[in-house]
């Protein structure tokens, strides 16, 4: 039996409890397809996975990749065809993509053409999908309408400043740091800087209030921003970038909340057209190469890393060093 190099969860914990096991090569069922993967990105779901947080999870972590089809069984792919998958139970119920094949549902398998490298790929398809969720099924962004986005320099943030503008919409984006305004700025959005009421600076440059808000930060924040939606307006949390704290009762009724996730197949699809546009560009701080090969075969896969927390949470089982970018690109270490 064929086997491939994957990163195992051994027992729920800190990146020390990961370690490279050889497992078979998995292969296609009805309606699964086989993705031989060049690069997978870090999430903070996969750190909840870790360490247990959600209970029992699969083997083998990673709910995005990048890749080519490996064996396209009854879906009408083509082997070797480039392809991005994401979700459909990987890294929860089945296992996800640190490896370097996976076995994915066909329907969360979706075609696409790039000239990009596999490390700038790996950073897009779960923040992009997701952006595009949010913006276009829950938020409804037309052009013309302001948005607020809450944690905007994050990686999330990033791929939904940059398909808004799209949109043409206009766009206020917050972060934490003055430093990273210009990161804002450069991707067409109006910074401000974040804080418990940011709902009065707001309010202040759009009375009216906004047509819609993606909040990032998660609930510490969530009541400040319903203050800023308009009437009618709508709000959906995208993540817990302050933490996942219960938040009160919410008291509004003049508009819309809503939570959700990139897992539908459909918007997976409809989020293809992003790897050909030139906006997409993927917010990446450290790449991972493969780890070290400990035979014969040669490596195959890389990380891509899309924000300073997700490095520091890897660091104790990495090798950091400078690069002359700037960029802090880490080595996996071979166990």
């Amino acid at each position: 039996m064929r086997e491939m190099r994957a990163i195992v969860i051994t027992r729920f914990g800190e990146p020390e409890v990961l370690r490279e096991e050889r497992l078979p090569i998995p292969e296609a069922t009805p309606g699964t397809v086989v993705v031989r993967v060049r690069a997978f990105g870090l999430n903070h779901a996969e750190a909840y996975f870790r360490k247990g947080v959600w209970g029992e999870v699969a083997k083998v972590s990673g709910i995005e990749c990048v890749g080519e089809v490996h064996d396209p069984g009854s879906s009408k792919l083509r082997s070797r065809e480039r392809v991005f998958a994401l979700m459909g139970g990987m890294g929860r119920t089945i296992d996800g993509s640190y490896a370097e094949y996976v076995r994915v549902p066909e329907s969360n398998v979706v075609p696409f053409e790039s000239s990009m490298e596999w490390t700038d790929l790996a950073a897009i398809p779960e923040s992009y999908a997701t952006a595009w969720t949010f913006l276009r099924h829950n938020l409804e962004t037309a052009s013309g309408q302001t948005i607020v986005i809450r944690g905007g320099t994050s990686a999330l943030g990033q791929a939904a400043i940059n398909i808004a503008r799209d949109l043409d919409a206009r766009v206020l984006a917050t972060t934490r740091s003055r430093d990273k305004t210009r990161i804002l700025e450069e991707l067409g959005a109006e910074p401000l800087i974040e804080s418990a009421d940011l709902s009065r600076e707001v309010r202040r440059r759009v009375p009216p209030g906004v047509d819609g808000v993606i909040d990032i930060i998660g609930t510490s924040t969530l009541l400040d921003s319903l203050k800023m939606a308009r009437y009618r307006g709508r709000v959906a949390m995208a993540g817990f970038l302050g933490g996942g704290a219960h938040s009160r009762s919410i008291p509004c009724r003049s508009c819309r909340v809503a939570c959700t996730s990139a897992s539908s197949p459909a918007h997976s699809s409809l989020a293809a057209p992003i790897f050909r546009s030139p906006r997409s560009r993927s917010a990446i701080s450290s790449r991972v190469p493969n780890a070290e090969p400990t035979g014969p075969h040669p490596p195959t896969f890389s990380i891509s890393i899309r924000s300073s927390k997700r490095t520091d949470s890897w660091s104790r089982a990495t090798r950091v060093e400078r690069s002359s970018f700037g960029h802090r690109r880490c080595e996996l270490r071979g166990r």
